[in-house]
This record gives C-alpha cells, structure tokens and sequence, in this order.
C-alpha cells in the first residue's frame, strides 16, 4: 500500500458568535429568564431587572417608581445576583418513508448566571442621570460544552432551532440608564464572541484502515472578535400626561449574529502519481437574524398587562460562500415573521405574584423553499406558559443575608402545528413527509436582591 504526504493546514480566518448574543441560544428558542418565559417573554417595555441584559437593556436604567424594584421602606435594592436553570424537552415526529437523524438530540439543559449592579456604587452619577446599572448574563450548557456545531448540509432534516442548533455558550452585558427621575431611558450592549486563527500540518500518513499516529503540529491562536451590538429605549409618557400613567413603552434591537469559521484550506500530496488535492470548505452555525422589538405595558393596581410585537428578519439568512458556490442562485428563502407576544402579572399579595404568557410565532420557512432538495424543518407554532414568583420571608438562620431572595419557577408548552412537505419531484432520498410535535421547557431560578 503507497505511502502518502498528507499535509493538512486548517486556516480559521474568523469566527463570529453572537446575539443578541451567541445566537440561536436557549434564549432565542424558548426566553432568557424565569420570569420571562411565564410571561411569554412579552417584556421588553417592563422588565427591569438582570434580564434587561437580554431582552431590553435599558431595563438596566429603570430603577426610579417601580414595583419590581425591591424595597424594605429605607433601602432599594438595586443590585442582583441570579441563578437559574432550564430544562427543555421536545416531544417531535417527522413520519417519513427513510432514515433520518432529525430527532435525535434535541434535550437540552442551560445553567445561566446573571448580575446587576448600580453604578454609583463606583461613581456618582449626576442628578440628571436617575438610574445607571450594568449587567450581565452568562449561560452554560449543563453539559459543560461550550458550543456544539452543527454545520449540516441544507438538504439534510434538521429542526434548526432545537437541540444542538441551540446549545452555545452565551455571554451578554452592557449598561442601561434612566434620565429625569425614569421619565426615559437608554442603554447599550454587547454579546461577547470570540474568534482566532491557527493551522495543523499532519504529515507521513499511510492508505489504511487501521489507527495512525502521524507527526502532527498544530497552532491557534483564540481572541476576542467582533460582537453583536444591542440597543434598547424605553419611555414612561404617564409622566407628561396623567391620563397616561402607568404605561411603559420600551425598544430594543439585536444586530444579527452567527458563528462562521470562514475557511478550512486541506492541502494533499500523494506521491504516488504525485497527485495534488486541494480542498476547501468553511462552517457556518447559529445564525439569529436582526430583529427589532416594540413593547408596551400597563400596570393598574395589582395587574400588570405586557405586549410586545417583535421582528424577525429571516429573510436576512445567510450561508457560507462555499454554500453558496455549491447551490448557486437555489438556496432557499427565508420570510420575515412578526410575533405577538402576551404577558400578564397579578399579585396575590405582598409575597407572591402569578404570571402567565402567551405567543404565536409563524414559521420563517415557506412551502416554496422545502418543496426541492432542502429540508429545513420549522413550523408555526402556539407557545403558552405560566409561572408563580414567590418573595422568601427573612429567616432567623439566614439572619446574615442583606437583601430578600425572590423565587421563580415557570413551564412553558410549544405545540408545533403539523406541516405536510410535499415535494415537486420526490424520490426515495428525498420523499414527501409530515412532521411536528410539542415541547416541555421547565424553568427554575433565585435572584438575591442586595
């Protein structure tokens, strides 16, 4: 059997990961927080706490005639330490007449971290300036993995924004601020990516089937790359008109992300014949599209009633360039959607609040783009949820402990509604198939208000 040079040099360019953070993360699928996914993630005009951080970052400027700001009557506590944990569960069937890995794992698990802290604990800010606090959130895979790639061909069954597709690390922070007592607010974040580059040179390889230990010699080089922007307004109008008191309107908008390892150069001298074999490839994964988001909430009394309609702009889907090289001009399209989201709160009493949710999202693929050779599962679905957040008394052994402890726990069902995929010229490789299901998320975590 004739022995081979094999040089091999993996040249990664860029990397970008991100979202509104590292995209099609656990937050982009199902909510960022206890809280907001009981609400049906309906708060980008009322959230206001560690959460800010994903869903609006201004929240982080919104400390001033709150509710949910935490007080004992001679302190507001406006620094947080969270910790949380979900656990989600898709239930789906694809009924199709060959093999398929489409439903294979898809559980997952995410640990987050997230933090608030006022800023004039370090700097007094002046009058003008009412509220300014940073924050930040951090989510592990419960598994302990970073990322999970999952850079499958197009014409391959994959839910793509379930299971592996939504298991990244994901790291977010910025800062909020709230001018003339909260009338308004601002803030601004990023979502932290990271990028590098490096090569693997393999060499004295042998034509065989059996294990090899050839000399190898690798290189990288990790770094922190371009990130995601995100940006959030909200204003307080009941503070100019009094008819108007009580509501909230808030903006927010994540710049798209993906993660894109732009080029993989594999160089190959055989010396038999002296053939030269050059391939090359790149990866591309997680891609969450820009999306813009308008909220509006009400609170009256012990109710508090939250909308927000939201942007996605998948038509904005992108693929490596050698994706597109390989499909030219017929990759398939992708719709924008628009999502209503719905959210109410009601306070049971002073310890315990119930919260409930509701949201449609129609799905970014159209029949014309799983009609051909693609197969790119996704389909609308109706999203319920609800939750109870419960205030910890103070205990005489946690007697040491400077704030209260708010718990929250909260389920969220998705039922995917059944789409019949019914191609233009089926084959037994690619016949038509009907898919959908459900999906079980439980939700769970304490913030330490301090």
């Amino acid at each position: 059997m004739g022995k081979i040079k094999l040089i091999v040099k993996i040249l990664i360019i860029s990397t970008l990961m991100g979202t509104n953070a590292f995209a099609d993360n656990y937050a982009d699928t199902f909510g960022a927080s206890p809280m907001g996914i009981a609400l049906g993630n309906a708060m980008t005009a009322r959230v206001n706490d560690w959460s800010s951080v994903y869903y609006n970052i201004s929240g982080l400027g919104k400390t001033v005639a709150d509710q949910d700001i935490v007080s004992d009557g001679n302190k507001e506590f406006k620094n947080q330490l969270a910790v949380s944990y979900i656990y989600n569960k898709p239930e789906f069937d694809i009924d199709i007449d060959r093999e398929t890995a489409a439903l294979n794992d898809l559980e997952t698990g995410t640990i987050i971290l997230g933090g608030a802290i006022d800023m004039n604990l370090f700097y007094k800010m002046p009058s003008y300036i009412s509220s300014s606090r940073i924050g930040v959130v951090l989510a592990l895979n419960d598994d302990l993995t970073m990322v999970k790639i999952n850079d499958i061909d197009l014409r391959s069954h994959n839910f793509f924004r379930y299971g592996r597709e939504s298991q990244t690390i994901m790291i977010m922070f910025g800062a909020g601020f709230g001018l003339f007592n909260d009338m308004l607010g601002f803030g601004l974040g990023i979502s932290q990516s990271m990028g590098g580059s490096g090569n693997i040179v393999a060499t004295d390889l042998i034509i065989s089937s059996d294990p090899q230990t050839p000399d190898l010699q690798a290189k990288f080089d990790m770094e922190i790359s371009k990130n995601p922007v995100m940006f959030g307004a909200y204003i307080r109008p009941g503070y100019m008109f009094p008819l108007l008191q009580g509501l909230d309107v808030g903006f927010s908008y994540r710049q798209e992300s993906y993660l894109y390892i732009e080029k993989f150069n594999m160089f190959t001298v055989i010396d038999v014949g002296n053939i030269e074999m050059e391939i090359v490839a790149g990866m591309f994964d997680f891609y969450q599209p820009p999306t813009f988001t308008t909220g509006f909430s009400y609170a009256t009394g012990n109710l508090i009633l939250s909308l927000d309609l939201e942007v996605r702009q998948w038509s904005e889907y992108k693929v490596s360039k050698y994706m597109k090289e390989r499909y030219a001009n017929n990759l398939p399209e992708l719709d924008d959607v628009i999502i209503p989201k719905l959210g109410v709160q009601l306070k049971i009493n002073e310890a315990m609040d119930l919260l409930m949710g509701y949201y449609f999202e129609k799905s970014c693929v159209p029949d014309s783009s799983s009609e051909g050779i693609f197969n790119l599962l996704d389909n609308d679905k109706h999203v319920g949820s609800f939750g109870i957040k419960y205030r910890m008394p103070k205990l005489s052994f946690l007697s040491g402990m400077k704030g209260p402890v708010d718990l929250t726990a909260s389920f969220q069902y998705q039922k995917l509604v059944e789409r019949d995929i019914d191609k233009t010229a089926p084959t037994a490789a690619n016949p038509d198939y009907t898919y959908g299901g459900e999906c079980y998320t439980f939700m769970a975590g304490f913030v330490y208000n301090l």
